[in-house]
């Protein structure tokens, strides 16, 4: 993961970079976004997880973070599970959606 970053210029803008090895387990299971939101010292309640993939969606929910997919929306209720589905983060409707949530 951390190398996929750096190749892209951006892991300077990540205080953590969690994955799952160890005591934390791959997702579907929560752990990694408990962990990342306790290194951020975030409530899990206050964090919004970024995904592209039913099961990142799934395991996000499950640790209590909001949910934003981006990319093509899967059929099915499953897809339900996210708080919203945009198809790139240059969407409109991204912009919209988040200023409805300040402040929450």
């Amino acid at each position: 993961m951390e190398s996929c970053l750096d190749r892209a210029g951006l892991l300077g803008c990540f205080a953590h970079v969690v994955v799952a090895e160890g005591d934390v387990r791959p997702k579907p299971e929560p752990d990694v976004y408990r962990v990342a939101a306790r290194l951020c010292a975030v409530p899990p309640g206050e964090a919004l997880a970024v995904e592209d993939s039913l099961t990142g969606v799934e395991s996000a929910r499950r640790a209590g973070l909001r949910v934003l997919g981006v990319g093509a929306c899967p059929p099915g209720l499953e897809a339900e599970k996210a708080d919203l589905w945009v198809a790139s983060l240059a969407d409109g409707e991204l912009l919209a959606w988040a200023r409805t949530r300040i402040g929450e």
